[in-house]
């Protein structure tokens, strides 16, 4: 690794944890080339970067609530008419608990129809809503993990534009918490119905044998799998198939396979044995309770019309304290997700499968973990369309 100084780049691998309504939360975020000289400026996380000597350690600070976001501010929750929604928006489309583009909303200063800055509608009347357009993270505070992972020597510059990292990194963030003001409701009602109704059997008896998301991706999610497993675990692969995106090591003593294509479990070397069921017709899982240690599932709860009930099961069959472990990223079957997956922000997203977690009864120590910002494989089929790696979310308990 070469020294660090103003005439440097760096790639730092950049992890913040926080903890709200007693639900963990960890963002990993991969920035590639920060600018020792640009990208430091005052105020900024960078503006003290480490001797040469110590770049090979981990740093860890402490921000207080507000300190990168602005404080959370009581009087920027406000109640407006019904009249300052744009035209387009429906607002029996809209539910409270939800976050929606501030943009929708006419006649906030420094807001224009294109600002994505999210707010989170709080009440609504016939008449009027109530919207907090705090930033989602304004309340908490974080411990924020710098690592350097590689830095190298460019030509000393004057000028320039910055980069704020931290406002990049936080556009998302603290929108999987759940709002203990809210109830369950938005979530429910036709936000399970699906474009394609026709029965799963057809639809999954096609042989794919697609990968649904990158090599890094798989990576990825594979590396917080093994986050969760411990070397001769007993694991479930909950509707699985040809990839279990296992890590190699810890190494399970073995892992059943539960999924809808004979075909693909068949070829997943991962698999010590399988059976083919669609939970969406019988949820019911068909081992004995107490049986496993750790439940993963990848890529697939947005397809699950009654994810409680097999939230459920799932708690069920492992052992007291075993890990249910759900994965999925930003690409999926339209046709037979959920209809409330799509309109959710990728981090809502989090928040949903959180609210499964919570509502099935059966979980302690839920926790939500996201990773972005890796670069995605040149030799991906996507690439250079797409510069960045599918990103990788997790929500993981253990059952009571």
């Amino acid at each position: 690794m070469k020294p660090l100084d103003c005439c440097a780049l760096a790639d730092l691998l950049i992890e913040i944890a926080w903890e709200k309504n007693r639900i963990r939360h960890t963002e990993i975020f991969l920035a590639e080339n920060v600018n020792s000289y640009r990208d430091s400026f005052p105020g900024s996380i960078f503006e003290k970067w480490p001797e040469p000597s110590r770049i090979k350690e981990t740093f860890v600070l402490s921000v207080k609530p507000g300190e990168l976001t602005g404080p959370y501010d009581p009087k920027r929750v406000v109640t407006l008419p019904l009249r300052r929604l744009l035209h387009s928006v429906d607002p029996d489309s809209l539910r409270p608990g939800r976050y929606y583009p501030q943009g929708i909303i006419s006649g906030l200063p420094g807001v224009f129809t294109s600002t994505l800055s999210p707010f989170r509608l709080k009440e609504l009347t016939p008449s009027d809503f109530t919207a907090d357009l705090n930033h989602p993270m304004a309340d908490v505070g974080m411990k924020i993990s710098i690592r350097f992972l590689e830095t190298s020597l460019k030509p000393c510059e004057r000028g320039g534009t910055s980069t704020d990292w931290m406002d990049i990194i936080l556009k998302g963030p603290g929108m999987q918490a759940l709002d203990p003001d809210t109830p369950a409701h938005p979530f429910y009602g036709p936000a399970f119905d699906r474009t394609n109704a026709d029965p799963d059997e057809d639809f999954y008896k096609t042989n794919r044998f697609v990968h649904h998301i990158d090599t890094t991706a798989s990576k990825n999610l594979a590396d917080l799998y093994s986050r969760f497993l411990k070397t001769g675990d007993t694991v479930l692969d909950l509707m699985a198939g040809w990839v279990s995106h296992l890590p190699e090591h810890p190494e399970p003593a073995s892992v059943y396979g539960l999924g809808m294509n004979a075909a693909e479990m068949k070829d997943n070397p991962s698999l010590t044995r399988f059976i083919v069921q669609n939970l969406n017709r019988n949820p019911v899982l068909p081992y004995p309770d107490h049986f496993f240690d750790t439940i993963l599932c990848s890529l697939s709860v947005e397809y699950l019309t009654d994810p409680i009930t097999v939230f459920r099961e799932a708690a069920r069959v492992l052992k007291p304290g075993g890990n249910l472990v759900m994965g999925f990223s930003n690409r999926w079957f339209p046709e037979k997700a959920i209809r409330i997956w799509a309109d959710l922000h990728e981090f809502e997203r989090l928040g949903l499968v959180t609210r499964f977690f919570a509502e099935s009864g059966r979980f302690h120590d839920i926790e939500t973990l996201s990773v972005r910002g890796y670069p995605r494989p040149i030799e991906d089929k996507y690439f250079p369309r797409l510069r960045e790696a599918d990103p990788v979310y997790v929500v993981a308990g253990k059952a009571d």
